[in-house]
């Protein structure tokens, strides 16, 4: 039985394998049928024995002999071609005249596809080296087209600029294949011998997701790689050693995991806690000195390094450093070739600025230079604007990268319930109460309690609830703030506008893709509360709902990712035939996310999507659309939907959000015009120089209409 199951798979790939040749090269390879071992007794064994038994016996046994016949010679396959399978068809058209149900599906077969005994021996020879890298749990689509011109030219350009520039920041959009330019990168500089192993730092949600690009985009059998989000530490730690792994993606965590137990070999005695101290409180330049003395003594040997998501690093003024960014700014920072990638560079400040050109350019940015950068560009980021951005341009290759997707974006109001209005009202007036009360009252704990969950305070002595309520009032207004939040996003369902709003979006969508069904849409909430409310109501309304949150391994965030991407289905025909399929691989048809799902993850599947709440900075604004809005969405839109009330708390978010954003798009627009040197330089100053001559020579002793009649005919003149 496995012998047969086993040249059945065989066929299956024989089969696929000529469709894709086929279409690579132009030229059909030749194919014929071929008998698979065991073929009467794989056909006989799967058939229900009264059934069997009763169609072999009619008209006089005539298929009962020959069925004899065959199974005396079946073992040594003593019979010409065709006959099992000329039995097996004659006992299937007896059993359906007979009206005997054999089957549920489809018939087994008796025969298999064959490219032929030379051409499958290569075929076993090649495969060899491909199905290590793959996994049967997680197909991967075989790109046709991989070429880099036309609509793809700027992910060319990063390619290229890569291998020029070393060591750089690639702050694409959202969706417009960052990660496929780093492993092209390094693809081709192996490809000249300037690079030999690679180093992908990724965040955990999305390091299935990377192994699976590698799969698709990479060379069969010409690299090995390792990107197993189950694998434990000891496997990680091998990977990183073998010299025959080229390229290695593994979570930033991780890696920061890893490189503090090698430095604690190295220098602590094997104390992993004391490295993990150390590693936050040393100075930076003896981290990196000691960590890059930890892992060359390990044999981790990477030339080109890679950070996806690498906002996640960055560190700010008035934050202290975390170890994670710590282990990576001293493990990138003598790579020969880096790449920082991320679609949002900066978050909140131009502190972040100064961080992200250090971590590409250590030399040129040590760390005793940030006030002097601060006082330059920090007071006034506006005015400095372009300063900035001609400062990093010769660092980061920034481009709003067209997708070709267009998004419509809908703000839609939402009014407090009667019962939300109550409990508003209840939190404002706790909050003035607390204000009013004397520091460490009763009064002033009572308040303070009122705006609390009763939670936070279960089970605790009269002592330490009041030290604990003592705390939380010196952060009165968050508290405040908190309490508000939970009002207007925890309320149960019923009482909650913002989930019904939710709902009526869903059930807009219903029954409205290309094949009649449900189109796919995503939730982001900030609160794993929000998400259970959200989703447990989804479910209630018969939807089909995922959810994927921080609480989630990678490993599992990635089934819950294909569970409703249905990947395996991409570019299956025209778009109501591949929506009709990949529906019917996908579990879910809506995911409700947490900020976890918000970075990373390929969710393109989807066509709309809602912010359930605001986040507290425009990056993950601009992350969580980029889960719909990608290079490889087949539907020429997506919806956006923005809720919100208009009380304060939430207005104060969205001004917030609105100032951050505009730093963010600083580095993010095309610095093309910012070119000082060659022929722009010769142009601007020749421009200026007839422009000063024009005003001199407009100045004279006539009358002043025509001074000034003239004098603009002059400007407008030496303007072109």
């Amino acid at each position: 039985a496995y012998a047969t199951i086993q040249a059945l798979i065989q066929g299956d790939l024989a089969e696929s394998f000529a469709r894709h040749y086929g279409r690579e090269t132009g030229r059909s390879l030749r194919t014929a049928p071929a008998e698979v071992p065991n073929g009467l007794r794989h056909v006989i064994g799967l058939m229900p024995q009264e059934a069997l038994d009763r169609v072999l016996d009619a008209d006089n046994g005539t298929l009962r002999q020959m069925y004899e016949s065959l199974r005396r010679r079946d073992a040594q396959g003593r019979y010409a071609a065709g006959e099992v399978a000329n039995l097996a068809q004659r006992i299937l058209e007896k059993a359906k005249r007979m009206q005997l149900p054999l089957f549920a599906e489809a018939p087994p077969s008796t025969q298999r596809v064959s490219i032929g005994r030379t051409a499958e021996a290569q075929l076993r020879r090649a495969w060899s080296h491909v199905a290590p890298n793959f996994d049967p749990h997680n197909p991967v689509e075989v790109v046709e087209d991989l070429s880099q011109s036309g609509r793809f030219v700027h992910q060319q350009r990063g390619v290229k600029m890569i291998e020029r520039a070393r060591r750089m920041g690639l702050h694409y959009s959202t969706g417009s294949g960052k990660s496929l330019v780093a492993i092209s990168a390094f693809t081709d500089l192996h490809a000249q011998g300037k690079v030999s192993r690679g180093l992908f730092l990724v965040p955990p949600k999305i390091q299935a997701q990377f192994g699976g690009e590698m799969n698709r985009y990479v060379e069969p059998g010409r690299f090995r790689h390792f990107a197993d989000p189950s694998a434990d530490r000891d496997e990680r730690r091998a990977a990183y050693a073998d010299p025959d792994r080229q390229m290695v993606a593994v979570s930033h965590q991780a890696w920061r995991d890893d490189v503090t137990w090698a430095l604690a070999q190295d220098r602590f005695e094997g104390d992993e806690a004391q490295a993990a101290t150390w590693l936050r409180s040393a100075p930076r330049a003896e981290v990196t000195e000691a960590v890059q003395a930890a892992v060359k003594a390990q044999g981790w040997h990477f030339d080109y390094q890679m950070v996806d998501e690498g906002h996640d690093t960055l560190n700010r003024k008035g934050k202290p450093d975390s170890r994670l960014a710590r282990v990576i700014d001293a493990t990138t920072a003598e790579a020969p070739y880096f790449v920082t990638a991320t679609a949002t560079p900066v978050k909140n400040d131009v502190s972040e600025v100064y961080d992200l050109l250090r971590k590409v350019r250590p030399d040129k940015y040590p760390e005793e230079g940030f006030e002097a950068f601060r006082r330059r560009y920090g007071l006034n980021t506006e005015a400095n604007r372009e300063a900035l951005q001609r400062l990093v341009a010769p660092y980061f290759y920034a481009l709003d990268v067209d997708t070709g997707v267009e998004e419509h974006h809908e703000h839609l109001p939402v009014e407090l319930s009667q019962a939300q209005q109550r409990a508003y009202r209840g939190v404002l007036d706790a909050y003035n109460a607390a204000r009013r009360a004397p520091e460490g009252s009763d009064e002033r704990r009572e308040a303070i309690a009122r705006m609390v969950p009763a939670r936070a305070l279960e089970g605790l002595s009269a002592e330490a609830r009041a030290k604990k309520l003592d705390d939380i009032g010196r952060s009165l207004a968050f508290t405040r703030d908190r309490a508000v939040a939970r009002v207007l996003e925890h309320t149960q369902a019923a009482d909650n506008p913002r989930i019904q709003r939710v709902v009526e979006i869903a059930q807009r969508h219903r029954d409205r893709d290309e094949d009649g069904g449900q189109v796919p849409g995503l939730v982001f909430a900030q609160s794993l509360e929000s998400v259970r409310l959200i989703a447990d109501e989804l479910k209630r309304r018969g939807f089909r709902v995922g959810v994927i949150t921080g609480e989630l391994s990678g490993e599992d965030t990635e089934l819950r990712r294909m569970g409703f991407n249905a990947d395996a289905g991409r570019g299956s025909g025209d778009l109501a035939q591949e929506a009709a399929t990949r529906r019917k691989m996908a579990q879910y048809d809506i995911i409700v996310g947490s900020g976890a799902a918000g970075t990373g993850l390929n969710l393109e599947r989807a066509r709309w999507l809602v912010h359930y709440d605001l986040p507290w900075t425009a990056k993950e604004i601009a992350q969580r659309n980029g889960r719909q809005n990608r290079m490889n969405q087949r539907w020429g839109s997506v919806d956006v939907y923005t809720l919100g009330t208009d009380v304060p708390y939430e207005r104060r978010r969205r001004d917030l959000i609105e100032r951050k954003r505009g730093l963010m798009t600083t580095f993010m627009e095309p610095t093309e015009q910012l070119d000082d040197t060659g022929l722009a330089r010769a142009i601007r100053e020749a421009r200026a120089e007839r422009l000063s001559n024009a005003t001199h020579e407009a100045v004279g002793a006539k009358p002043r209409s025509a001074r000034v009649r003239e004098a603009a005919a002059a400007l407008r003149e030496a303007a072109t």
